[in-house]
């Protein structure tokens, strides 16, 4: 169900965007490859996960100039319901640990940035959390998520290895 939820905040905005801000998606998609054709030094997946990085980033982080957020024009544009809007909030304001970390009814889900780890969500999820609260009990009680990964940068690092040494 979170998931589900999560899909469709991405999609509906996604849409919103490649509907409404045609110009402004040509002008972030030559800052984000820094005006490079990806297909010249990406190919098969990787280049599928590069693009898939640059709608979430497009999403959820590009400003153009002074202009809102996609995300904020999509909310004042279509009025999404309560739940859904819940959702636009996280990814617009979610700390990113390779991912957006999203609380969705109350848990944590990842957003779709982190394509070839996908099948061990429930792992790095786990090590994230057992880190975060040894982080809390160790170093900064009462902390936040995002206290934790703005000062335990090493985190991805370990959390990341050891999904691929699996």
């Amino acid at each position: 169900m979170r998931e589900t939820i999560l899909n469709q905040a991405y999609n509906s905005v996604v849409a919103f965007v490649r509907a409404k801000h045609v110009e402004e998606i040509d002008e972030a998609y030559d800052y984000f490859w820094e005006e490079e054709d990806p297909a010249d030094f990406l190919g098969g997946r990787p280049l599928e996960l590069g693009f898939m990085n640059f709608e979430d980033w497009l999403v959820c982080d590009y400003r153009p100039g002074e202009a809102k957020g996609f995300i904020d024009r999509f909310i004042e544009d279509s009025r999404p319901d309560k739940e859904m809007a819940a959702v636009l909030e996280g990814l617009r304001t979610g700390s990113v640990f390779a991912t957006r970390l999203i609380d969705v009814e109350g848990e944590k889900a990842m957003g779709r940035c982190v394509y070839p780890f996908a099948d061990r969500k429930a792992l790095v999820l786990d090590s994230l959390e057992g880190q975060f609260r040894r982080y809390q009990k160790h170093k900064n009680p009462g902390s936040s998520m995002a206290d934790f990964l703005a000062d335990e940068t090493y985190a991805f690092n370990t959390i990341w290895v050891s999904c691929l040494n699996l």
